[in-house]
């Protein structure tokens, strides 16, 4: 029997058949029961996770409640569903965060209470060093006033006989009493030093040991079973801060005189979450779609043209700011469009990481979106940690030439001409680029849909050498009456072909491009170029030929440039 059930913040469904027991279960049992994760779809952006739980169910209406759901879950996308041995209906499901001491609560408290002795057995000890030093401090003074004896005025003698002091043996002593007093002193100072540092470790271990709270998402769930039963469920939910982005490995072979060039490109993922709970030895699926994206295509508002009206003028109350009434009529309109701005923009513009072989996922597509499941179970930690997967391998047979553009640079440039394969489209993102088991450098793939062409760069090609030249630069006036002047140049560019095989060139140039009619410009030859606003630039001019081996072509061209000799002309360059 398959059941399904939805939960919400507020809302509860109920899309099986309710016998009136279940909706009056208010002396319903409650069953606590444990689910634990088994399977994780990563999107974009979020993710949707899957719990399972088995549990037997005697006869009756019931409540499971279940309570290892993370805080991130999203409360309306909780979905419950499963089987069971039996008659088994499922009721509302409902939903709440809910806040309890951390699972290791109980085995730290008895570690605290030992901390909690000794705090009090060392603040103890404090109090007694304190009341030491309060005592010496006491004969301290008492053996300083001892001092001010010999000062005192001579006593009468007793039984008329002469009076006799020995100052000298009284300060003797005192000088003795007050180094030993103040030596004490010092050392129990040391001591209360001492033990100021053990209670403050011992603090800091407490602190430490302080009873945690968690932030939970507690699920209900109203069951009926016809009789005794085990029931096997599946609870579903989506969660924010989990994400993956794809990368590629291309590598290029070359080939040679009998053996066609190759390519294997390689589709790998990045995957991070940073929810409350790890996802551990769980089925983890790559989705190509975006859950949390925008759902619908924007709507236009009609737009409007007239003439400019002239801004009223404004009046004498307003200018001299003595009406509030005629004030807040003009700045009421104002604030609530200062207010309802932010808003409308912000609608329009919500956007809801080898010798042995690597396994690779199971692809499935359909019309909308493509899923990678990634083979075995997997363990993706919630620090953040990017956990690296192998998806898919490619091979293409790719269409190989040499770019150069000698204006900027004279090195020439290997490409690879792909035609993506018809599987699952390629999202943007970072490629890895190898040649001949070479890594070259990094490049970038745009999102591609399958079939699409593009093109990646694979390094420098040192076999095809690139000389250019600037024949001449030529400046003048033409023109009897009406003059104009002139600016002339030539350019010389020079490729040859050092491969052991025959490479297909693209030479890149340019000229400029007049922003006015009085501004002519003219190409010269001889060479003419195969194609004129290459890449629908204007003013790119392309050179487009097979070169053999250990041969040379040589391009000349050049442009004129005319205007109005009473004028001055500049460069610039547009992106």
């Amino acid at each position: 029997m398959r059941l399904l059930a939805t939960a919400a913040a507020t809302v509860l469904t109920l899309p099986v058949l309710i016998s009136p027991a279940l909706l009056h279960s208010a002396w319903a049992a409650d069953i606590a029961a444990s689910s634990k994760l088994d399977a994780v779809t990563v999107y974009r952006s979020g993710a949707r996770v899957s719990r399972t739980l088995t549990q037997e169910i005697d006869a009756g209406s019931h409540t499971l409640v279940i309570k290892d759901l993370p805080a991130q879950a999203i409360l309306g996308s909780i979905r419950v569903e499963g089987s069971s041995d039996g008659e088994l209906q499922i009721g509302a499901v409902d939903a709440k965060r809910v806040s309890f001491l951390s699972s290791d609560a109980a085995a730290q408290d008895s570690a605290r209470k030992a901390l909690e002795v000794e705090l009090e057995k060392l603040t103890d000890a404090m109090d007694q060093l304190r009341a030491e030093i309060e005592t010496k401090q006491a004969q301290k003074t008492f053996v300083t006033n001892l001092t001010g004896l010999p000062q005192q005025p001579p006593a009468a003698p007793r039984n008329g006989g002469a009076a006799n002091h020995d100052w000298s043996k009284l300060l003797d002593l005192i000088g003795n009493s007050m180094s030993d007093i103040q030596a004490d002193i010092i050392k129990t100072r040391i001591a209360m030093r001492e033990l100021g540092r053990k209670i403050e470790d011992v603090k800091k271990k407490l602190a430490q040991r302080a009873p945690k709270k968690q932030r939970r998402t507690e699920v209900r769930v109203s069951v009926e079973a016809g009789g005794k039963l085990n029931a096997d469920l599946v609870i579903k939910y989506q969660v924010g801060n989990a994400s993956w982005r794809p990368h590629y490995d291309a590598r290029l072979e070359t080939g040679s005189t009998d053996k066609a060039a190759g390519l294997l490109l390689t589709r790998r993922a990045t995957i991070q979450q940073y929810t409350s709970e790890v996802w551990k030895d769980v089925t983890l699926v790559l989705s190509t779609s975006r859950p949390s994206g925008k759902s619908s295509a924007p709507t236009l508002s009609p737009m409007t043209v007239d003439f400019r009206r002239p801004a009223p003028k404004p009046t004498a109350a307003y200018r001299r700011g003595k009406s509030k009434k005629v004030y807040g009529q003009i700045a009421a309109p104002m604030a609530l469009e200062q207010d309802q701005a932010p808003a409308r923009g912000l609608a329009a513009n919500i956007r809801v990481k080898k010798v042995a072989a690597e396994i690779g996922g199971r692809l499935e597509q359909t019309t909308f979106q493509a899923s990678f499941t990634v083979p075995g179970r997997v363990t993706v930690t919630n620090t953040g940690e990017a956990k690296r997967v192998k998806l898919d391998d490619q091979r293409i047979k790719p269409k190989l030439h040499v770019r150069t553009v000698p204006r900027r640079d004279t090195n020439a440039y290997l490409y690879a001409g792909l035609e993506m394969p018809q599987t699952a489209p390629y999202l943007a993102g970072p490629v890895s680029l190898f040649r001949d088991g070479g890594f070259v450098g990094m490049g970038h793939l745009p999102n591609l849909a399958p079939g699409a062409e593009h093109e990646l760069g694979f390094g420098s090609d040192p076999s095809v050498v690139v000389k250019y030249h600037i024949l001449g630069e030529k400046r003048g006036e033409t023109g009897l009456i009406s003059s104009s002047a002139t600016d002339q140049r030539n350019f010389k560019i020079e490729i040859a072909n050092q491969h052991a095989q025959p490479i297909d060139i693209v030479l890149i140039d340019q000229m400029p491009v007049s922003l006015n009619e009085d501004i002519t410009v003219d190409l010269l030859g001889p060479a003419v170029p195969t194609k004129r606003n290459y890449q629908d630039k204007r003013g790119l001019l392309a050179w487009k030929f097979a070169l053999k081996t250990g041969k040379k072509r040589v391009v000349n061209f050049g442009y004129t440039i005319s205007w109005p000799a009473d004028k001055k002309i500049s460069f610039g360059y547009r992106h």
